[in-house]
């Protein structure tokens, strides 16, 4: 198949045993014909693995909504090992790293079908790969400052966590300053605007509120000689003890990033299930093929 065609639909099912694929696509001089890979891969799926990527990141909101945790305080909101220290570094990592996978994604994807070549350009696939490998560096501290209980490390892991959403800035807003995402109201230019000003947005109140916060705890703890867990001592630490506490001057400095966290973080999730993409043009809106593959189990 030639030309620039964007898969809008995807319906597969079987026929004597063997997977019969149809695709329906429309046919649009503005996106590219990416339809198909090798064997019996699907290019299109981009929506289904933004599905994929947004259900650790909405169950973990949950889970985390439920059983709240402050890491190197090792508070807790009930005693139980559901509420472990350890178990909820987990869930946010397996959560976040879908998040940032998910909107990296999506952003790769809308490059792709702004060029002719459906390959994207190399410097804007280039920042959604590295916002993902940013984020995991910022996971890996996480996991450091939560087994050794040092702010210091917490205040890195905001920062760098930062990095990994202001590299896609520049990517953004490339796209919409430059390319016709459809229209002011499309999901392509909705997205791009979004991801613009959250990229941002999010770095500002890292740098400013979440860092400063955690420095002021680190010379408080440095004030008071306060000693460290080493790294494995600290993660059976986090395992196995945690202090529960109901008090609201216990939590009332995180109040702020843990609501934001458990609403507006968790709803874009879901939100990006539509996969945002470029409108079909409207001269050719309506037409359609129907293309039948047979591939091999």
């Amino acid at each position: 198949m030639r030309g620039p065609v964007p898969v809008v639909g995807l319906y597969a099912g079987t026929c004597g045993g063997r997977h019969c694929h149809a695709l329906r696509v429309h046919l649009d001089g503005h996106c590219p014909a990416r339809c198909l890979r090798s064997g019996n891969e699907m290019v299109g799926c981009a929506v289904g693995r933004r599905i994929q990527y947004r259900r650790p990141w909405v169950v973990e909101s949950m889970w985390r909504t439920v059983f709240p945790s402050l890491y190197l305080q090792r508070f807790a909101f009930f005693n139980t090992p559901l509420n472990a220290i350890l178990t909820d570094r987990c869930f946010a990592f397996v959560g976040e790293m879908g998040w940032v996978s998910q909107t990296a994604l999506a952003l790769s994807h809308i490059d792709r079908e702004c060029t002719a070549s459906g390959k994207g350009r190399p410097l804007i696939q280039l920042s959604a790969i590295l916002a993902v490998v940013v984020y995991a560096l910022a996971e890996g501290i996480s996991f450091y400052n939560m087994a050794t209980t040092n702010e210091w490390w917490a205040a890195a892991e905001v920062f760098v966590d930062a990095v990994g959403y202001v590299v896609m800035a520049p990517s953004a807003l490339y796209l919409i300053a430059t390319q016709d995402l459809g229209g002011k109201t499309s999901s392509g230019t909705l997205f791009c605007g979004i991801l613009a000003v959250f990229c941002v947005v999010y770095p500002l109140y890292n740098f400013f509120l979440d860092v400063p916060l955690y420095m002021k705890r680190y010379h408080a703890d440095q004030a008071a000689g306060k000693t460290y867990f080493p790294f494995w001592a600290g993660v059976e630490d986090a395992a196995t003890r945690k202090t529960v506490t109901h008090r609201l001057q216990d939590w009332e400095q995180d109040l702020g990033w843990m609501t934001m966290y458990f609403t507006v973080g968790c709803w874009s999730a879901i939100l990006l299930m539509w996969a945002p993409r470029v409108r079909p043009h409207p001269s050719t809106r309506g037409k359609a093929a129907l293309i039948r593959l047979d591939t091999k189990c």
